[in-house]
């Protein structure tokens, strides 16, 4: 299965779609026109591979800090144990 989770920072919905038993969650945040439909971090997990594709140093940069921040902080954090990163300049 392939997901493009969406977590963000300050979502209203962050800390249930990080911590909750449920399999989908709604994710609105400030600056995202519609909301989104995100999978749990619970579901996400126990997905048989993980991998992240990231294009830029501006994201490669942004991931290196969320690895010293809590998942609340940069969602993709509560991801990282057992991540394939993919990382190509732009």
């Amino acid at each position: 299965m392939l997901s493009r989770p969406s977590l963000f920072p300050g979502s209203d919905d962050l800390a249930a779609a990080l911590h909750g038993e449920r399999i989908l969650y709604a994710a609105r945040a400030e600056g995202i026109p519609e909301p989104r439909v995100t999978l749990s971090a619970r579901v996400l997990n126990g997905a048989i591979a993980k991998h992240l594709v990231i294009v830029g140093n501006n994201k490669l940069k942004a991931l290196e800090r969320a690895k010293t921040l809590t998942a609340e902080e940069a969602p993709i954090a509560a991801f990282l144990s057992g991540l394939t990163v993919h990382w190509a300049e732009s």
